[in-house]
């Protein structure tokens, strides 16, 4: 190995939020690991001055768990049982992906972690456009980016806690089963990198467009509980930068425009407009007060009365993030960077001109 290379270990949670459907999810989940495998396991990023940095992953641990959870759900479902029965340590916790990053030209005095943010920043994108591929399948909460040759009880820097979770993108899928017109669905991985790429963002640390904002604002969500006040203004913010939204009216024009670029029918729109009003209510309340603050720890066998609102706020959250998460992807299948929206202006005439 180059003594400008340093070495990793990815530690991936590779558990979904959510159960059901999983002889359909674990084939979209592995040819989503497998474009991941053919797409990053060897990326360039050049900096300033020509500098390079060099990034290689072994995905191969990783394709071979999702290979074998394919196998194991392709089977009927006695044979499942069979071998889960036969295998009680079937299913596995993590998944460890060694990773090297290797500097162009050599650093002098690099220490251990460094290189681990260039990391970071490859793991968030592939976090994005894997998920927007086969939402839930990349699950970076309680994953973290270990450096082998350090002792995390000794040194801080040791592991860097990545904490994005997949839950918006599969709650939003979930929705879709019963409301279909949500459109999210399943998009083949290199059409969703190759969309993604086209925006150029690489390093970029503050988003240019209105969609960029949207990505950005997905990747706040993934570190964010839904029941927070957090989440359901990030969700806003995301929704009205993808619609253009003028301030101070968005509900009005984002309803409308919803309806038109997901092609909704007269009923599919009464039945959004209600939810999306429902979700604004519950914003509004949060960002001009009047809404009910719940203690940290949100504790219902002590009060309750968290039940009664939680269960508000993560009903008008997944709502919105399965709206936001069918509005991207209908991009994706139209290979644009975002929409605009032209005013007709029509005349009124007067009831003795007509």
């Amino acid at each position: 190995m180059s003594s400008n290379s340093n070495i990793f270990s990815i530690i991936l949670n590779h558990a979904r939020s959510f159960g059901g459907y999983e002889e359909l999810v674990s084939i979209t989940d592995f040819e989503t690991w497998i474009g991941i495998s053919e797409t990053y396991s060897h990326v360039v990023v050049t900096l300033r001055d020509e500098e390079q940095v060099k990034i290689r992953v072994d995905w191969s641990s990783a394709i071979a768990y999702a290979t074998k959870l394919k196998e194991l759900y392709l089977q009927s479902s006695e044979g499942v049982a069979r071998t889960l029965n036969a295998n009680p340590d079937f299913f596995e916790h993590t998944i460890v992906c060694p990773a090297t990053v290797q500097f162009k030209p050599p650093h002098d005095k690099v220490q251990p972690w460094y290189g681990d943010d260039y990391l970071r920043q490859l793991l968030y994108e592939i976090f994005l456009i894997a998920n927007l591929s086969s939402p839930g399948c990349f699950n970076l909460y309680r994953s973290y980016i270990k450096v082998p040759s350090l002792d995390p009880e000794k040194d801080a820097l040791a592991q860097t806690e990545l904490q994005l979770s997949e839950y918006l993108f599969e709650e939003a899928w979930h929705a879709t089963q019963d409301t279909p017109w949500l459109k999210v669905g399943f998009l083949p991985f290199h059409e969703v990198f190759h969309w993604y790429r086209r925006f150029g963002i690489e390093l970029r640390q503050v988003a240019k467009t209105n969609v960029e904002k949207a990505l950005f604002a997905l990747l706040h969500l993934g570190r964010s509980s839904f029941l927070e006040p957090e989440a359901t203004l990030w969700l806003a913010s995301a929704l009205e930068a993808v619609f253009d939204t003028p301030h101070g009216s968005s509900f009005q024009f984002l309803h409308k425009r919803i309806s038109k670029l997901l092609s909704l029918d007269e009923k599919q729109q009464g039945v959004m407009k209600n939810r999306l009003r429902e979700f604004y209510n519950v914003r509004n309340s949060f960002a001009h007060g009047g809404g009910a603050i719940c203690h940290p720890i949100a504790n219902e066998y002590w009060d309750p009365e968290i039940n009664k609102v939680s269960e508000r706020t993560i009903e008008a959250n997944n709502f919105a993030c399965a709206i936001l998460l069918g509005s991207i992807q209908e991009l994706i299948r139209r290979n644009v960077a975002g929409i605009g929206f032209d005013e007709i202006i029509s005349d009124i005439r007067f009831q003795s001109d007509c």
